[in-house]
């Protein structure tokens, strides 16, 4: 078992990576559920943050630091020294990964060549918004009628069926066959909340 000192040197060395993960989980369009997944971006970001970090910063404390013998001076002098710079190098890592798996060119070129089938998103509803940003939804119901927006908020993988569309508005169904088509009107307020898609017909992406 490590002593006190060692199993503190352990989390402030791994202190850049989580705060690198944590940049990068905020900025990410997708979610992450599995830890092992988690785990592994924390290692990663870490390992880029060295490396990165390397480039214009002395690193050479971390080669003098022994961690068998490591003292409470050893930890400090590497969080005073070290620790604003390879943060810094954790979280610019990670802001460039969310930025690289947002745009969802590498998941492109892996399905164009025929590598994979999976998309970048959990879900078809996220992949479509991702894919045309700029595009309003127009939802027809199954009794009629429709509810039309540009999409601000919904389900990243697909276990929740919300929608929230805001520069909403709703043409309601026929009262009865033989009755006029209802006008368009306008939401007045931020939006419209879809709670379930089970009376959805289909979805228009216009």
């Amino acid at each position: 078992m490590p002593d006190s000192a060692q199993g503190l040197f352990l989390l402030v060395l791994t202190m850049p990576g989580i705060v690198g993960f944590f940049v990068f989980s905020h900025m990410y369009c997708n979610r992450i559920e599995s830890s092992f997944d988690k785990f592994g971006y924390i290692v990663l970001l870490n390992i880029v943050g060295v490396l990165g970090a390397s480039i214009f910063f002395d690193l050479a404390l971390l080669a003098r630091i022994r961690y068998d013998a490591i003292s409470f001076a050893d930890i400090s002098e590497f969080t005073i020294k070290l620790m604003l710079p390879l943060t810094a190098c954790s979280s610019m890592a990670g802001a460039l990964l969310a930025f690289v798996g947002n745009a969802g060119r590498v998941q492109r070129f892996l399905i164009k060549q025929g590598l994979t089938r999976k998309t970048a998103h959990g879900s078809v509803l996220a992949d479509v918004i991702a894919t045309y940003p700029d595009a309003y939804l127009k939802v027809r119901f199954k009794g009629g009628g429709y509810v039309i927006g540009h999409p601000r908020k919904y389900s990243l993988m697909g276990d929740e069926h919300y929608l929230f569309l805001e520069k909403a508005a709703r043409r309601p169904p026929r009262p009865n066959d033989s009755a006029p088509q209802p006008p368009e009107a306008a939401i007045d307020g931020p939006g419209i909340l879809l709670l379930s898609f089970d009376e959805v017909a289909c979805v228009e992406v216009l």
